[in-house]
């Protein structure tokens, strides 16, 4: 005799597109809690310019954005890697002197800005620089 529920746990095995259902909300849960655009630009006074350079989106994409539309999983991935690389930054420059020091020539990175140094892909070179710091 087939029963549709397991007796030794009391539940029910899950719908195929119940765990398809849950992973959504889930993502959608997730990206309530990514980084606010204007937050973000606010907290660390950088220009909605800045943080297309800064993240390699468009503006159009951090306007949508900002007007609650939903990144991707990559976009949002993404966002929290700058967010945690400005908090990080944070901890060895002042918040208010980090767009500053963003669009200065760095004799560490060959006279290229922080800002450029991203722009070529090179993140993980601040990052050395961030832990070597701190």
């Amino acid at each position: 005799m087939s029963n549709s529920h397991s007796p030794a746990s009391g539940t029910r095995p899950q719908a195929p597109g119940r765990e398809a259902k849950l992973a959504t909300q889930l993502l959608a849960e997730v990206a309530a809690v990514s980084p606010d655009i204007g937050v973000l630009c606010e907290t660390y006074g950088m220009r909605r310019e800045e943080l297309s350079r800064l993240t390699g989106f468009s503006l159009r994409a951090l306007a949508d954005w900002s007007s609650g539309k939903l990144p991707s999983q990559p976009a949002q991935r993404r966002l929290q890697e700058i967010r945690r690389f400005l908090d990080a930054l944070a901890g060895l420059v002042q918040p208010t002197a980090i767009p500053t020091w963003m669009r200065s020539p760095n004799p560490a990175f060959g006279r290229l800005t922080p800002l450029q140094v991203i722009e070529l892909g090179e993140i993980d070179r601040l990052w050395a620089m961030i832990h070597e710091r701190g």
